[in-house]
């Protein structure tokens, strides 16, 4: 015999409300865990979290901030941006309007004015204990004048699996992170073309999946960076303290032991990222905007009663659905191209077999 789905009150029947299935929010989380891979933009990517073997409490944040690029002199630009809400990207002709100080990690002497876009600072620190990236884009628009509007933008995809060659502080002292070398070293163990200490702009267009538009098109029609992980450096924890370094050491204060490349507010391990480049430009003029957004999960700063008062909520864990999303995205271009190759040549042939790759 049928259940009644019915419940008597009185003379009346109540319906009882269906309960929502664990597969059903499990779901959920993969739909938003999805669009932050594919659109970040989208507001049905907020509270995206990686559904992975991870399952301690952890909470979602959006993060958004934009900037303007100015031409040089010749009217060249030229910037990176990073899987990184700290240290979010760089400019070696110094285009950014307003940015900070980028300091070459390799030579505390070498500072570029205007080169680095604004990060988030102390805020994450005050936001969690740690972190990582779900997700993460770019979005590019020009922004000039109809009178000045000219110029060719080139954007990139390259994978990247290290840190921000930025010097950074720990525990009151300077310690480079990244590999040493020149800014032109960096460049070229990235796989971009350099003239001297800077991106050869006019060879941008030979590198791997470039797309190129006009900066008359880009006034109506933005270009979309959209990342995607390509290690699985990718969903690690990052501390998010400023005197904290790597994972599990806080407040060091001797850099004597530690090796660069650990520092984990300069990690930008894992995704692939955008290489930025134009020419054509009227020379010294602000000509695109920049938009970076980022898709975070992490450890909330909360206090131990707060922690214990149900503050929080799990991250569902759904492996199978991890490695369904991951093989959609991995099928297509430019991540298809890069991903296999940059994965077995991180020695990570399995994994680039689990997703198709």
């Amino acid at each position: 015999m049928a259940r009644n789905k019915t419940a008597a009150k009185g003379n009346k029947a109540v319906a009882r409300p269906r309960r929502k299935s664990k597969s059903a929010k499990s779901k959920t989380g993969i739909e938003a865990f999805k669009m932050a891979l594919t659109d970040p933009f989208s507001e049905a990517a907020d509270g995206a979290r990686v559904p992975d073997l991870f399952s301690a409490p952890t909470e979602a944040r959006s993060y958004t901030t934009s900037f303007t690029v100015t031409s040089d002199a010749s009217g060249n630009i030229d910037y990176m941006a990073f899987a990184n809400p700290r240290y979010t990207g760089f400019s070696g002709r110094s285009n950014l309007t307003g940015g900070g100080t980028f300091v070459l990690a390799a030579n505390s002497g070498v500072t570029v004015a205007n080169s680095a876009s604004p990060g988030t600072g102390n805020d994450i620190s005050t936001e969690f204990v740690n972190y990582r990236v779900v997700g993460w884009g770019m979005r590019v628009q020009t922004i000039s004048n109809m009178t000045q509007t000219q110029g060719t933008v080139n954007v990139a995809s390259v994978p990247y699996a290290g840190y921000v060659p930025h010097e950074i502080v720990v525990g009151g002292q300077p310690h480079s992170s990244g590999n040493s070398g020149t800014l032109g070293d960096f460049y070229s163990w990235s796989g971009i073309p350099v003239t001297g200490s800077l991106i050869d702009v006019s060879k941008a267009v030979s590198m791997d999946n470039v797309v190129e538009k006009s900066a008359t098109s880009l006034a109506t029609a933005p270009i979309t960076f959209v990342s995607r992980p390509i290690d699985p450096r990718a969903y690690q924890f990052r501390m998010s303290g400023d005197t904290r370094f790597g994972y599990d050491i806080q407040g060091q204060t001797s850099t004597t032991y530690i090796s660069a490349g650990n520092a984990s507010q300069a990690d930008a391990s894992g995704w692939l990222i955008p290489v930025l480049t134009g020419t054509g430009f009227v020379p010294s003029t602000a000509c695109l905007r920049i938009e970076l957004t980022y898709k975070l999960e992490g450890t909330p700063a909360y206090s131990v009663s707060q922690m214990h008062s149900g503050g929080t909520s799990q991250s569902p864990v759904d492996f199978q659905g991890y490695i369904q999303v991951l093989s959609e995205v991995a099928q297509s271009e430019p991540f298809k191209m890069v991903a296999g190759s940059a994965l077995r040549g991180l020695g990570l042939s399995p994994l680039a077999h689990l997703i198709g790759l």
